[in-house]
Formats: C-alpha cells, structure tokens, sequence
C-alpha cells in the first residue's frame, strides 16, 4: 500500500505545517507526496511501508516522548501486519 497525506495534499502552500526546508523531503518535484507523521500540528516525520517494515525518518528533532508517540500509533495503526518500526536518528 502507498501511503497519501490528505492533510499536505490539500493545500499547496504548505509553510504551517512544515518548515520550507523540509517541504522538498515531503513534496518531490514531480508532485509525489510522501506519507507523513503529524504531532501537534506540525510535520515532525515522514514513513515508508516496506514490507513488514515501518521506517521513519524524522525531519526534526524528536524528544523520546515523541518517538515513542510515533512508534505506539504505527503498532497501532499496523498491527500483525508489521514485525518491526525502525526510527532513523
């Protein structure tokens, strides 16, 4: 499944929810977006499916409350269907 962010895809100027230069990590060139992770109203991560695999790669930061935040919502979200959720440093 490919992941798609209602949420980016709906307004073209994007600079509320994440900081310009991150916008080029999230929207390519050619208009792909990809799937994001959202905490507190601001663009904190983006995610790839690769199988039984999550990976997220964040774009800011993130303090361990959030990291755990993400890991919990992706088990959540995923269930049996992921074995693991890696979170890039």
């Amino acid at each position: 499944r490919a992941g798609c962010d209602q949420v980016v895809l709906a307004d073209r100027d994007r600079s509320g929810l994440v900081d310009d230069k991150h916008r080029r990590g999230i929207v390519t060139n050619t208009g792909i977006i990809h799937p994001t992770v959202m905490v507190d109203g601001r663009l904190k991560a983006k995610w790839q499916r690769d199988g039984r695999r999550v990976g997220i790669t964040p774009l800011v930061r993130l303090s361990q409350r959030v990291r755990r935040l993400i890991q919990n919502t992706a088990k959540e979200t995923f269930g049996s269907e992921i074995a693991d959720i890696v979170c890039q440093e």
